[in-house]
């Protein structure tokens, strides 16, 4: 994995990584990006671009972001969240399903989006904005619905769970 103790995060400035944390390469050891063009964000390796959409918390926060105006408070996605994940109005939501979501999301989903740079995350002052990143997940994000910028990704999402496109394009990507 990464040899040094620090790697250059695309569009910030240094930051630590632990030497087991393989979210901030391509696989091949090299840093995402470490190419030494710093006028270009470096594109996210598949494998980490599913794997932050493997979680349904994660794909909601950048579905609330990419819908509204790319920012917000924690408090206001943690409402969002919790209310999707409960099937209910976000004014029904109770203290405690706002709870769960809003821990999940501070402890887990929001730093891992941060890290690769999807969202900028400021924890201290509890705000979200779309990071350079999230371009790269918007094509994958709506796989099972349609896109709220009128178009569908297609015949086949319309006709197929979420899952199987996801596994389709997966099998594409991998030579056997």
């Amino acid at each position: 994995m990464a040899s040094s103790s620090t790697v250059e995060t695309v569009g910030e400035e240094s930051g630590a990584v632990d030497a087991d944390d393989d979210r901030r390469t391509d696989g091949n050891a090299s840093p995402v990006g470490s190419s030494g063009d710093t006028e270009e964000p470096s594109d996210l390796p598949s494998d980490v671009v599913f794997g932050l959409l493997s979680a349904e918390r994660r794909r909601n926060v950048l579905r609330y972001l990419h819908e509204t105006d790319g920012e917000a408070t924690i408090g206001e996605v943690a409402e969002y969240v919790g209310a999707e994940e409960n099937g209910i109005e976000e004014r029904r939501l109770s203290s405690t399903q706002r709870k769960r979501a809003y821990v999940g999301l501070y402890q887990n989903h929001l730093p891992k989006l941060d890290d690769a740079n999807v969202i900028d995350y400021e924890r201290a002052r509890g705000t979200i904005e779309l990071g350079e990143g999230a371009e790269q997940l918007f094509p994958h994000l709506y796989l099972d619905s349609t896109d709220p910028e009128g178009g569908d990704s297609g015949d086949e999402v319309a006709t197929s769970n979420w899952l199987d496109v996801l596994r389709a394009r997966i099998r594409d990507l991998i030579p056997f």
